[in-house]
């Protein structure tokens, strides 16, 4: 069989048309939102009793309940509390300054100047019984000395003039002799005399231990040595 030339030797091919595709059918258009219904309104509610009275004839005058406590107590209120609580603490820190820190400061200081005294007391007695040990150990020597110690020779003198002065006298004779023996034994003992003659209206010679600027001083002296001269003991001045 003879084959088509335009063929070209290939097998004979069934061509079909395409058919179309199903339209795909639009969105649902999105339905209106529904509006929101209005809110109820609500119904004014009764005032409140604010326990105020209302007089009849009086249309501004409030009566307050009693207990009942308004703006302007309130304010009184808080001003007394503003006021008293500062003071109560004030006063609290003073007594708790006073109480916990100066008190035990005050006592703490006294019982220091009360052992500072007790101390200062122990060191005066020791002090003072040294002393008085050292005093009589000191009397003890110089009495030893003066038991064992021989008595230096004393010097005699006749005066010539008066010199003004206050002299002790220990005895008195008109015999010049008697005096100077009396003189002599003194000397012996240790004693420097001064003899004073005769002089105004006194006629005897006058034995003395010791002269002196005043009479107090020489009255002084006097009376010291009354116990070494029991015959008598005066005072002139010469």
């Amino acid at each position: 069989m003879a084959q088509d030339d335009d063929s070209f030797g290939l097998p004979d091919l069934n061509f079909k048309p395409l058919e179309p595709k199903p339209a795909t059918p639009p969105p649902p258009a999105p339905k209106p939102a529904a509006k929101p219904a209005p809110p109820a309104q609500k119904k004014p509610e009764p005032p409140k009793p604010t326990g105020r009275i209302q007089t009849a004839g009086t249309p501004n005058r409030v009566v307050k309940k009693p207990g009942e406590q308004g703006e302007e107590g309130g304010s009184k209120t808080s001003i007394i509390v503003g006021i008293l609580v500062p003071i109560f603490i004030l006063v609290g820190g003073y007594f708790g300054y006073v109480y916990l820190y100066q008190k035990p400061k005050e006592k703490a200081a006294i019982e220091a100047l009360r052992l500072k005294a007790e101390e200062a007391k122990k060191l005066k007695e020791r002090t003072t019984a040294d002393s008085i040990a050292r005093i009589k150990a000191d009397e003890e020597a110089r009495l030893r000395e003066l038991a064992n110690a021989k008595p230096a020779i004393g010097t005699m003198e006749m005066l010539s003039a008066a010199t003004g002065r206050f002299y002790v006298v220990v005895a008195s004779s008109i015999d010049d002799d008697l005096v100077m023996d009396e003189a002599q034994r003194m000397s012996v003992k240790g004693v420097s005399t001064k003899i004073i003659p005769p002089f105004g209206k006194w006629k005897s010679f006058r034995l003395t231990i010791s002269d002196h600027d005043t009479f107090a001083l020489a009255q002084s002296k006097a009376d010291e040595s009354k116990t070494d001269y029991p015959k008598g003991v005066w005072v002139i001045r010469y």
